[in-house]
């Protein structure tokens, strides 16, 4: 009775994590995809803050999309794992790279509002557009090349 019970219970768990992974996508790629339109398709919107709120758009896409659906799998899925080495550690280097840029990204904006408010009289140290350009791919690269297997 015991052995049923513990089985009913994680079938029941298995199956509420992925309802909620399924929700989860279903909010977050068309509400990131949303932000990217709007920040994009507006010339007026494309401020540094804008675009590192794009950003962290970015990063919550690629989690919803290359991170998600394999949760959503390994919820419903009680046998082994059925896909290749590669692709399992590409499971496991996307969300973690996408967090680091995420989080990069939320300190650069943080340090932004910072010298906005402590220092507003020097301009040199405001964030650019052109800086915001630059600091993007960079936080990428950095986050991607500290996650390779």
């Amino acid at each position: 009775i015991i052995t049923v019970t513990r089985m009913s219970l994680r079938i029941g768990y298995s199956i509420f994590l992925g309802v909620f992974y399924i929700v989860l996508m279903i909010i977050a790629i068309p509400g990131n995809t949303l932000i990217l339109w709007m920040t994009f398709s507006n010339k007026q919107l494309r401020t540094p803050t804008n675009l590192l709120v794009s950003n962290l758009a970015i990063g919550g896409l690629v989690i919803a999309i290359f991170a998600i659906p394999f949760r959503i799998w390994s919820s419903f899925n009680f046998s082994s794992y059925p896909f290749s080495l590669a692709t399992c550690r590409f499971e496991k280097m996307i969300p973690l790279s996408s967090i680091m840029a995420i989080t990069c990204t939320l300190c650069i904006i943080c340090v932004d509002r910072f010298i906005a408010v402590v220092y507003p009289v020097k301009h040199h140290l405001k964030m650019t557009a052109l800086k915001a350009y630059i600091l993007i791919p960079t936080i990428w690269i950095v986050s991607i090349a500290s996650f390779i297997p």
